[in-house]
């Protein structure tokens, strides 16, 4: 009985949950009402913070993350991408893995404490920390201004739509691994009750509480005791099972709303970008008026410029003119009384050689008289000279 009443407990819960399911991607079922809204500057990788179960892969990824946030290479987001591309490829493997180890899982009469269920668990969690990682990853390489640029911007976009992709792509399989699951609760539920009709194996399996009471009372009406007991306890790992596929569930709708949340949280930024831009162009157009003005005023002060050269010019040559012509003047003024006073000179001295010459006369006839001979000729001969 002790059992039975841990058996109700888990199916109420599981039905509690599945009770509001809702489809997110094709072939799967969640309810988002489920999921609480993200704080700003909250992300998933703090809420759902797991360890990897030191996976040497998720360990170099994380590295990358670091050194992508320090690193100036012009070629950064594109390695990064490149490095998020190989995680989702890593993804991908891990899914085919998870699908085998679910596969066998189903098989298996007893597996609560088998291998395979402690391999699908350990895989499991791997892929669900490598997931919050690479969300993480892409939300840093989305909030960078080169993330826009036309040589990133294809990349970026395309491995965030592969992201998302693998995202549902892991939904759709743990969709169907809990659909397998619960045909095979069903089957197990025959089994102890045979005659069982379609709505009350449906209620058992979809746990309602009248679904519960009919599995209570089906093993206590059955003459399998020891196979009812077994039933039961490969029901409860199975609801077990489903539990960790909700709660896996539930993180990877918020991991897929983490991929759209930068959008909202960037919208602020968008506009107080676009705000700038305008101001930006506003402030452009005010400056080419403002060169334009320049431009005008540096013309005319050139041609100002000019004209007060050529004034200053015109000034300096009328004043060289004026000195050549009054150093000409000068020269010829100077030449002149030169020459005016060489012919006074002359006449004067024309003259005294004449009164000379008379004297001489004079004095000569005065010795004619006397008996006192003078030669005139001796003194025209030197007034000649």
């Amino acid at each position: 009985m002790g059992k039975g009443m841990a058996a109700t407990a888990v199916l109420r819960a599981h039905h509690r949950k599945q009770r509001s399911a809702k489809a997110l991607a094709p072939g799967v079922e969640l309810d988002l009402a489920t999921i609480k809204p993200l704080r700003w500057g909250v992300t998933t990788t703090e809420r759902f913070s797991k360890p990897a179960g030191g996976n040497v892969e998720m360990a170099s990824l994380a590295q990358n993350a670091g050194s992508f946030a320090a690193s100036g290479d012009p070629n950064a987001i594109l390695n990064e991408c490149r490095s998020i591309d190989r995680g989702i490829d890593q993804i991908d493997q891990n899914l085919n893995q998870l699908r085998m180890l679910q596969d066998r899982s189903l098989n298996e009469a007893d597996s609560s404490g088998s291998s395979t269920s402690k391999q699908l668990d350990a895989l499991a969690s791997d892929t669900m920390a490598l997931y919050r990682q690479l969300t993480e990853r892409v939300r840093q390489v989305k909030s960078q201004r080169e993330a826009q640029q036309p040589k990133n911007a294809p990349q970026v976009g395309r491995v965030d739509r592969r992201l998302k992709q693998a995202i549902q792509s892991y939904q759709q399989v743990e969709s169907a691994f809990r659909k397998k699951t619960q045909d095979q609760m069903a089957r197990q539920y025959r089994i102890v009750r045979p005659d069982a009709s379609e709505s009350e194996v449906r209620a058992v399996v979809e746990d309602t509480a009248a679904g519960s009471q009919m599995f209570q009372q089906a093993m206590m009406q059955s003459d399998r005791r020891g196979q009812a007991r077994a039933v039961l306890s490969a029901v409860q790992d199975r609801h077990a099972a489903l539990q960790k596929i909700e709660q896996q569930m539930v993180e990877l709708a918020q991991l897929f709303q983490d991929m759209d949340t930068l959008i909202v949280q960037q919208e602020v930024n968008v506009m107080q970008i676009e705000q700038k831009a305008e101001e930006a162009v506003v402030n452009i157009d005010k400056g080419n008026e403002e060169i334009a003005v320049a431009v005008t005023t540096a013309r005319k002060t050139r041609k100002k410029k000019w004209i007060c050269l050529g004034i200053c010019v015109g000034i300096i040559l009328v004043i060289v003119i004026i000195v050549v012509v009054y150093v000409l003047i000068n020269k010829q003024g100077s030449s002149k009384k030169r020459s005016i006073g060489g012919r006074a000179l002359d006449f004067a001295n024309d003259r005294s050689v004449a009164h000379v010459y008379e004297l001489a006369s004079a004095v000569a006839r005065t010795s004619l008289s006397g008996r006192y001979v003078i030669n005139t000729d001796f003194t025209k001969d030197d007034t000649a000279s």
